[in-house]
């Protein structure tokens, strides 16, 4: 009967287990194929990243020495790639009602770049709070360096 018992043991521990090591796994894997992208997305504009944040199926990289913004977004196969010279911005809001949260870029020539941080056609619509934080640190970031560079001369 001890044999049984330890049987079953083995089957019911990895039952309990083995999907949740296997979740696991999947969403690191997951992860590390956006930040395997964003690199590549960096290096096709030789940026170094010294900011980057990934989330689902999309990522942002900022290089603060060039004052560059990569965006990419993968979502049902279709992948999403922005660059954004935060030297031709002179404004950046967020854009936000119940579904979607953006981050807009306004350039000087009046052309608006709209990221989208979360749309809940594609994310878990009960992480809109998080979404939101997350694009309100990045606006915050970015405007750090839109306010130190001089205004450009009409």
């Amino acid at each position: 009967m001890k044999t049984a018992e330890i049987i079953f043991g083995i089957f019911f521990t990895a039952a309990i287990f083995g999907p949740l090591f296997y979740l696991y796994h999947w969403s690191n894997r997951r992860k590390t194929k956006m930040v395997n992208a964003l690199q590549s997305l960096a290096k096709i504009h030789s940026l170094q990243l010294s900011e980057k944040e990934v989330w689902n199926d999309k990522g942002l990289g900022y290089d603060i020495s060039k004052k560059s913004l990569i965006y990419i977004a993968i979502q049902n196969q279709i992948v999403t790639e922005k660059y954004i010279s935060i030297l031709d911005v002179h404004e950046i809001k967020i854009i936000t009602n119940r579904d979607v949260v953006t981050i807009q870029f306004l350039k000087h020539n009046r052309e608006a770049i709209n990221l989208e941080i979360f749309n809940t056609l594609f994310d878990e619509p009960l992480n809109g709070g998080y979404h939101l934080l997350l694009a309100k640190k990045w606006v915050d970031l970015l405007n750090k360096d839109i306010k130190t560079l001089p205004k450009k001369a009409a």
